[in-house]
């Protein structure tokens, strides 16, 4: 009797030693599977905010280049509004001096007469 008691205790035993080492098994193998969860959510959140990244830098550089853009327009206008007012006087010189001419041509003229 109390031999089968003891061999019914090891089975017990033995019984109860296999379902803690499937139960760490397995602990440890969920444990694996959410570490791996973890790894794959870690990379590929860096990588999600490695591309926001690239495409905000990207669009800090667009924007940039529009307001270098619209810059040197404004410089092109104000070169050209420049230019035009120089032209402009410079014809108006020249007209004036064209007109300042032909006066004293016609003094010349006048001249000649009432003394020729």
């Amino acid at each position: 009797e109390k031999q089968r008691q003891e061999d019914e205790d090891r089975a017990i035993q033995r019984y109860a030693d296999s379902v803690r080492a499937r139960e760490s098994e397995a602990a440890g193998k969920k444990a694996a599977a959410e570490e791996e969860k973890d790894r794959i959510f870690q990379k590929i959140s860096k990588d999600i905010l490695r591309k926001q990244a690239e495409e905000e830098e990207m669009l800090d550089l667009q924007i940039e280049l529009a307001n270098q853009e619209a810059e040197e327009k404004r410089v092109q206008a104000d070169r050209a509004a420049l230019e035009r007012r120089l032209r402009d006087r410079m014809e108006m010189m020249a007209a004036n001096e064209y007109q300042k001419q032909l006066k004293l041509e016609r003094l010349r003229q006048q001249e000649a007469a009432a003394g020729g």
